[in-house]
């Protein structure tokens, strides 16, 4: 009769194959898809209870490592779409001491990738760099290709995301090179998406278009409903910023009802906040309020700190819409304290930027400045385009300013 370490061993099995059933039936896309995560839903207690026997027992059983090696490979794309991120941590980092263990040096390049990924997703973009680094020369060492393209793309993300947006850009295009080089479309793809959103964060709308256009192009070849919400989501970001909001409505309702499909939960709060914007941009603050509300519900939910800093921005903006700017300061004092504790200057920039214009219709020119000039030093530091439009208005709020202090 066994005993009890062997029955959960036998458990723990078990439901890693379930994991790895739940998790293919999901890339599959269409119906599958959602017999994938109902099926993941109904036994994530389980599968739960699997992988804690194997992170418990990793150092003592090299079937117990090697089950926490494989539980992260087997149910990586569930695990995106369904765990926090901190939950995510903890499954990544145990499969990279697995992988250590076992001496499976393309297992640690794995999971050190993914591990940074998600490092980055709650707002710690240097630790996310450093793992990157880390991931990059094991890459270069087992000589993967695929990997290195992949890792120098995340390099470009941790970059753009603290405001090195040209730093990135030549990542981003090494990446995009050698992807094209060994003939892999999902990198390419990828690369493609955060390429475009680079040049669209520099005002270089057109071509962030073409960009996303090649990728959304090849995600649909490749049948792949991730990259196609997030490439037509992309789309109408770029439309909203050369002022064709219906379009932009249009792309991110098609990304809202791509994402809600697929289960998408991170996909979705984004889409909401930026379907929000378009309204708002139309002069429609109430349903952008509502929107912006089921966005920031979502990402806290999932421990998005960034998206939901971005909530909260959005959120003080259209009370600021309303006239309600006392309520639209605390939202905007709120999003910037996250943002400084993520490390999160284009962020940290924004709030700052619209405290200053709450304070100026409030009357406190004085108070409006200071916090403007910070705003426009960063947007200089990140080479932000809005940075013009911050510079005349803090030139016109210094005369104001001068005007009132001389004596009549």
């Amino acid at each position: 009769m066994p005993n009890l370490r062997e029955v959960q061993l036998r458990h723990a099995v078990y439901y890693a194959k379930i994991l790895q059933e739940a998790n293919h039936l999901c890339l599959q896309g269409g119906d599958s898809t959602r017999l994938g995560l109902a099926l993941f839903d109904e036994q994530w207690p389980n599968i739960r209870v699997g992988h804690l026997w194997a992170a418990t027992y990793l150092t003592d059983s090299i079937t117990a490592a090697e089950l926490c090696r494989t539980y992260a490979d087997v149910g990586s794309y569930l695990l995106e779409l369904r765990l926090h991120p901190d939950e995510r941590i903890q499954w990544y980092q145990c499969a990279l001491d697995a992988a250590q263990l076992l001496k499976d040096r393309p297992a640690e390049e794995r999971h050190l990738i993914n591990l940074g990924s998600v490092y980055w997703l709650s707002g710690q973009a240097h630790r996310a760099a450093e793992i990157y680094q880390q991931a990059l020369a094991v890459a270069r060492e087992v000589g993967d290709y695929q990997g290195e393209a992949i890792v120098l793309g995340n390099l470009g993300i941790t970059n753009w995301s603290t405001g090195e947006v040209r730093k990135a850009i030549v990542f981003y295009e090494q990446a995009l090179k050698l992807s094209r080089e060994i003939a892999d479309p999902q990198t390419e793809a990828n690369t493609l998406g955060n390429l475009g959103i680079a040049h669209d964060s520099l005002g270089e709308t057109q071509q962030a278009i073409e960009l996303y256009e090649q990728q959304l192009s090849i995600v649909r070849e490749m049948g792949d409903q991730l990259g196609e919400g997030a490439s037509i989501g992309n789309l109408g970001l770029a439309y909203a910023a050369v002022g064709d909001f219906g379009r932009a409505i249009q792309y991110h309702e098609q990304a809202l009802n791509i994402a809600r499909r697929i289960g998408n939960k991170r996909g979705e709060g984004n889409v909401l906040g930026n379907l929000a914007n378009a309204y708002l941009s139309l002069n429609n603050p109430a349903r952008g309020l509502e929107l912006y509300q089921e966005a920031l519900a979502i990402d806290r939910e999932i421990g998005d700190r960034r998206g939901e800093a971005i909530d909260i921005v959005n959120l003080g903006a259209a009370y600021s819409a309303l006239g309600q700017l006392e309520r639209a300061n605390e939202y905007f004092q709120n999003a910037l304290a996250i943002n400084r504790e993520i490390g999160n200057p284009s962020g940290e920039a924004d709030s700052l930027w619209n405290i200053s214009q709450v304070l100026a219709r409030l009357g406190s020119i004085t108070q409006a400045i200071p916090a403007a000039e910070e705003a426009l030093q960063i947007y200089q530091q990140i080479e932000d385009p809005r940075a013009a439009k911050v510079r005349e208005l803090l030139s016109e709020w210094r005369e104001q300013k001068q005007n009132y202090a001389q004596p009549s």
